[in-house]
């Protein structure tokens, strides 16, 4: 697996992360 996608991976996890804090606050 190339680099560029497991940042690009991470990124989407970190997104979905962040957003469904957001929502659960």
């Amino acid at each position: 697996m190339p680099i560029k996608w497991s940042r690009m991976v991470a990124c989407m996890l970190a997104r979905s992360l962040c957003l469904h804090s957001i929502r659960s606050h």
